[in-house]
C-alpha cells in the first residue's frame, strides 16, 4: 500500500513539474504560468467569410471593369483572455498580472487537393495589453490585413476564384508581471477568403 501511494505521489510530482516547467507550452489552449492560467477564447464564427473586396455598383457581370470600384479592407475579430487565478496558492504567494507582448497568426490551408489552396505566410503582431490576475480583457486582432488580402495570392480571389480555406491558429505571448515566466497560449478556427458580391 505505501509503495503504491509513493507512485502515485511521484506522478503527480511529475505533472506539477511539467505543468509549470514547460518553457511556453500550449495544452488545451490554456498556458499556465506560475500563478494564474490564460485561456483565449474567439467572439468570430468559425469558419470566418471573409470578401476579399468590397465593390461600388458591382454586379456578376461588370467586376473588374474600369467603372467598377474596388476597396480592400481587414478582418479584426475580437479574442476574450481570461485569467483564473491557480487555486490554493501559498499565503505569502500573489497572483500576477500577465502582460500580452506579441500575437503570431499561422495559416495552414484546408484543401491540399487539385486546385490546392495556397500557402500564406504568418503574421505578427506587437501588444501592450495587461491581462489582470483573475479578470478578463477583450482584445481585438487583425486576421486578415489589407496588405494580405492586396498581394497574392489572395488579390488572385478579386472577382472570381477560391474559395481559399485555411485552419488559423492565433497564438498570444506573455509574460507574468512578477515573476517574469513566459508562455504562450493559442485558440483555433477556420477561414475562407473569397470574393463575395456585395
Amino acid at each position: 500500500m505505501k509503495i503504491r501511494h509513493f507512485s502515485g505521489l511521484l506522478i503527480l510530482i511529475f505533472v506539477a513539474a511539467t505543468l509549470s516547467g514547460c518553457g511556453g507550452g500550449t495544452g488545451g489552449g490554456g498556458a499556465v504560468y506560475d500563478t494564474v492560467t490564460l485561456t483565449a477564447e474567439s467572439s468570430g464564427a468559425s469558419p470566418f467569410d471573409s470578401d476579399v473586396a468590397k465593390h461600388t455598383n458591382a454586379t456578376p457581370d461588370n467586376c473588374g471593369q474600369e467603372a467598377d470600384s474596388v476597396t480592400i479592407f481587414p478582418d479584426t475579430v475580437d479574442f476574450t483572455i481570461s485569467s483564473t487565478v491557480i487555486p490554493d496558492l501559498p499565503a505569502e504567494i500573489i497572483p500576477s498580472d500577465v502582460r500580452l507582448h506579441s500575437v503570431t497568426i499561422t495559416y495552414i490551408p484546408a484543401t491540399t487537393s487539385t486546385p490546392a489552396t495556397p500557402a500564406i505566410p504568418s503574421q505578427n503582431y506587437a501588444l501592450s495589453n495587461i491581462i489582470t490576475a483573475g479578470g478578463s480583457a477583450t482584445i481585438p486582432v487583425t486576421i486578415a490585413s489589407q496588405q494580405m488580402k492586396s498581394n497574392p495570392p489572395l488579390s488572385s480571389l478579386v472577382c472570381g476564384g477560391g474559395p481559399y480555406s485555411y485552419y488559423v491558429t492565433v497564438r498570444f505571448n506573455g509574460e507574468e508581471v512578477t515573476t517574469e515566466k513566459a508562455r504562450s497560449f493559442e485558440t483555433n478556427f477556420s477561414i475562407n477568403f473569397m470574393d463575395f458580391v456585395d
